[in-house]
């Protein structure tokens, strides 16, 4: 089946768009190792190799299954300060997070259980079981601050759901 593709955000910020959704690219230039997509918003797609094709279908040169200007269905898998990494629907299933519930599945005020994952100075991210973790900022610690740990299981309410965290 073909993946249903959403617009871009009318943003055009990367940060509104949505972690497992399907979006338009437009390949802009390639690399050794990767290719650079335009998806409409602030910062560019970036494309490995090894998220063209599924492993045993290895890709050598991306420029052997794409052309510059192709626009091409991608998934996001990561927003990140640079870039959105993404994966072609033919090697999705090789992704792990892609096996998570979706976070277009959660809801403001739900409440679910997790395991802290990490903890920053001003946030603690904690793993639900969606494809992304749980931002879980400084100011809504209260009584927590300075008590948890890796690896602590933690029962909370969802504020606000958004598309990367």
């Amino acid at each position: 089946a073909e993946p249903e593709i959403e617009p871009a955000p009318e943003s055009r910020k990367s940060f509104d768009l949505v972690v497992g959704k399907y979006y338009n690219a437009t390949v802009l230039k390639f690399y050794r190792n990767a290719t650079s997509l335009a998806l409409g918003v602030d910062k560019p797609g970036y494309l490995h190799m090894s998220k063209m094709k599924p492993k045993e279908e290895f890709v050598v040169n991306a420029s052997d299954i794409l052309n510059l200007k192709d626009v091409i269905p991608v998934r996001v898998l990561k927003i990140k300060q640079k870039e959105v990494e993404v994966v072609m629907p033919e090697a999705e299933a090789e992704q792990p997070e892609f096996q998570k519930r979706p976070l277009w599945e959660y809801k403001d005020g739900e409440e679910v259980e997790g395991t802290v994952a990490a903890l920053r100075q001003r946030a603690v991210f904690v793993d639900v079981g969606a494809m992304v973790d749980a931002y879980f900022p400084e100011e809504n610690w209260g009584a927590m601050k300075g008590k948890m740990e890796v690896g602590q299981k933690l029962k909370f309410r969802i504020e606000k759901v958004t598309g990367c965290r």
